[in-house]
């Protein structure tokens, strides 16, 4: 390769007319998408261009956040991988499945969970549903055993505030420009230079809008969309394997004696869909975040502080946009309050000084939904009637399976796991049965 700078250099001095600009940190990609060449040709006035002042400049094309996804690769799981270790150094989690061939009959691992993918060319969507864990500490666990265990990426359909601008000054912006406005440029080289730093900002404002980095780029990178009805029908019409939480944030911020309950809509709108795709339906429950906390103040307490302050709290609650989707934050069950239902607001829990729950996770049965009608609603019904059946029975399963753990405590799993440098032995699951019904 010719060296950039010093070709630059010696060009120049052949043609009197050039003007020299180094764009410094592009290698050897000058023109990138910094740099706008319309804008450079408007800016040399010896070439006469002017008139292109009046060309509109062509609007980006917005990413479609489904379609559009990429997987994220080895060295991308591997940075976001670092912060979801910390909760599994700390929690140990135990994955467990229902064995395929015996609804009854629980076993370690993931395999009982069925996946087409490279047996058949166009593998049936899986759809994942189960409870959300206090702070929602478990879907970047659940994710990353699933794309180590099985390969198998699982979409994440997340509540709008995680994808909502941080700033509330202006779309895309990350904070406000509080800098005077730069001097117009009197040199074609200082047009470059303009151009250039507004390609670069331009840039970065979009990787940041893009979700590189921060929270929300740890959800995005591995394919989470909003949760809305378009999402999630174009999710499943492109086989993918989709994570959903009906409860969504009632789950997410339960009250102090609502620990490992599920709380779901009336809305039996998921399960209609996914038979629109002859979906595979897996069933989960997870238990271990809420028994790692001391509930100080829960959410229903924290709005009914006096003084205002609970008015207070309720009115920024109130603010934080509804999911457009009803199967996670739409209308509430029979005899729940519609209020508590989609309050967002989280609440105030400290850790345990004796240390994290151990996290027990267990997925399956598979429903096949190829059998179910989605235009009969009572069909419809019965199927998530029976998926949320299979969902707390796996929670009822977990309670029951933790009691016989020697390691369950933070203080014993730890002392095995830095003496003998290995993880802390699963409980035994010879004698756990499920209730199939």
């Amino acid at each position: 390769l010719i060296p950039s700078a010093g070709e630059g250099k010696r060009l120049q001095q052949l043609l009197p007319s050039a003007s020299l600009l180094e764009l410094e940190g592009t290698g050897h990609v000058g023109i990138d998408d910094r740099l706008d060449l319309l804008e450079i040709l408007r800016a040399n006035p010896s070439l006469g261009l002017g008139s292109l002042g009046d060309v509109p400049k062509p609007k980006p094309v917005p990413l479609d956040p489904v379609t559009d996804f990429v997987r994220p690769n080895a060295a991308k799981i591997e940075e976001a991988a670092k912060g979801v270790n910390r909760i599994r150094d700390a929690t140990s989690p135990v994955f467990m499945s229902v064995d395929p061939s015996n609804p009854e009959a629980v076993m370690l691992g993931l395999s009982g969970v069925p996946d087409e993918r490279g047996l058949n060319p166009n593998p049936k969507p899986l759809l994942f549903v189960g409870n959300h864990q206090l702070f929602g500490l478990d879907l970047g666990t659940i994710i990353l055993e699933f794309l180590e265990d099985r390969d198998l990426l699982l979409r994440g359909l997340a509540h709008p505030i995680i994808f909502r601008n941080p700033n509330p000054n202006g779309e895309g912006e990350d904070e406000p420009n509080l800098q005077e406005p730069e001097p117009e440029p009197e040199t074609f080289q200082e047009s470059l230079r303009a151009a250039f730093r507004e390609g670069l900002a331009e840039r970065r404002s979009r990787s940041r809008r893009q979700g590189e980095g921060g929270q929300t780029g740890q959800f995005q990178t591995f394919g989470a969309v909003e949760v809305t009805g378009r999402n999630y029908y174009k999710l499943l019409d492109s086989g993918e394997a989709v994570l959903l939480y009906p409860g969504g944030v009632r789950e997410v911020y339960h009250g102090r004696e609502e620990a490992n309950q599920l709380f779901w809509p009336e809305d039996t709108d998921f399960v209609r869909v996914a038979a629109r795709f002859n979906a595979t339906i897996i069933p989960f429950g997870a238990v271990g975040s809420a028994e790692s906390f001391n509930f100080i103040l829960d959410s229903d307490e924290l709005v009914s502080l006096p003084f205002g302050l609970g008015e207070r709290i309720a009115n920024a609650s109130a603010a934080v946009p509804l999911p457009a989707m009803n199967a996670a934050g739409g209308r509430a069950a029979e005899g729940e309050d519609a209020s508590r239902f989609n309050r967002f607001t989280p609440p105030f829990a400290l850790p345990k000084l004796t240390g994290p729950e151990r996290a027990y996770f267990l997925f399956g049965p598979a429903y096949d939904t190829s059998a179910v009608n989605p235009k009969d609603r009572e069909a419809c019904a019965e199927a998530y009637n029976k998926v949320q059946r299979d969902a707390q029975e796996n929670i009822d399963v977990l309670l029951r399976t933790r009691e016989g753990d020697a390691y369950r405590a933070f203080g014993a799993r730890k002392a095995y796991e830095l003496l003998t440098n290995k993880a802390a032995p699963p409980p035994r699951i010879d004698e756990v049965t499920r209730d199939p019904k």
